[in-house]
């Protein structure tokens, strides 16, 4: 499980994501196109 947490003023916002197929050790990583996508949608 991945989590990104990002604040912009007021506003918290909170990114989970689960990798099943991953292998535990792992480094994994949300693609920025999807980050920035939502950090885009809170203004």
């Amino acid at each position: 499980m991945k989590i990104t947490v990002a604040r912009k003023g007021a506003t918290l916002a909170y990114f989970p994501a689960v990798f099943p197929e991953s292998k535990q050790g792992r480094d994994l990583t949300l693609p920025e196109e999807f980050v920035m996508a939502q950090l885009g949608k809170i203004g």
